[in-house]
């Protein structure tokens, strides 16, 4: 079933539950019953108006809207970057590296906000975007990441977004939900040049990575290819400051942040 067929089939319950017809649905949210009939079944796409207009006549208390976004960002992906994101709610173990930004599952909206509007600019990703924050919460896996120095210093957004990244990083070390360490910026080893990966162990499967490059990623599976992506990560970590140093080059780079937003903001008044 693909994902709007699946969505129709979530709202046809919804409609039963509430004991409407689709002649009742289509009068009250200004719709054709020929065309509620065709969300339904998967065939036309359900529009962001026609699922607010659905969620009031409903009364799913959010959870219409949720799923909607979440099906909307699932069909923008494309399907290797989808079958990434599956992984990960069945995954026991997660480790990754990213070599240029703050891995996504660990981004703020407007962090994410801002590397698309760059990186696909004129697109409405808002969508995605929502469906990437709310990735996090959905994880139960030990998380462990490696992120070179430069990363906190890109000024991805400007100051202030930033500075709520970063403590937005330091929360979820603190509340023990990530393990995170620092490659440094004269690190000896290039094994950051790789490009970004991630390692998923599973309880009762055998293990995955994932690997990304310029025009997409692949999911890997060889043995082989799996043993030498688990050299890497052993060598990055290694190389990389201890999560405790780490911990504070980010509090310290988060502290910058604000201090320049801060000394910024009498200029903008």
């Amino acid at each position: 079933m693909n994902d709007w067929k699946e969505f129709g089939s979530y709202l046809r319950d919804c409609r039963l539950q509430a004991g409407l017809t689709i002649d009742q649905v289509a009068s009250s949210v200004g719709l054709s019953s020929s065309l509620v009939g065709k969300v339904e079944r998967g065939e036309r796409v359900c529009q962001r108006s026609t699922a607010r207009a659905l969620e009031d006549l409903y009364g799913t208390s959010g959870a219409l809207l949720d799923r909607w976004t979440r099906t909307q960002a699932r069909s923008n992906d494309p399907t290797w970057s989808r079958q990434a994101t599956e992984c990960e709610p069945k995954a026991s173990d997660i480790k990754q590296f990213h070599a240029m930004l703050l891995p996504g599952v660990l981004q703020t909206a407007a962090y994410a906000r801002a590397t698309f509007h760059d990186g696909r600019p004129g697109e409405d990703m808002e969508s995605v975007i929502s469906a990437r924050c709310s990735r996090l919460a959905a994880l139960t896996a030990t998380l462990s990441f490696v992120v070179p120095e430069h990363v906190l210093r890109t000024r991805v957004g400007g100051a202030q977004v930033m500075s709520e990244q970063l403590n937005h990083i330091v929360k979820l070390i603190e509340a023990e939900r990530i393990v995170l360490q620092v490659l440094p910026a004269e690190t000896p080893t290039l094994a950051g040049l790789a490009g970004h990966f991630r390692l998923f162990s599973f309880k009762d499967r055998l293990p995955m990575a994932y690997a990304e490059h310029v025009s997409g990623g692949v999911l890997i599976d060889d043995p082989s290819e799996l043993h030498r992506l688990g050299v890497l990560w052993g060598t990055l970590t290694a190389f990389a400051y201890d999560p405790s140093r780490s911990t504070e080059m980010i509090r310290e780079a988060e502290r910058e942040y604000r201090l320049a937003e801060e000394q910024l903001q009498p200029t903008l008044r």
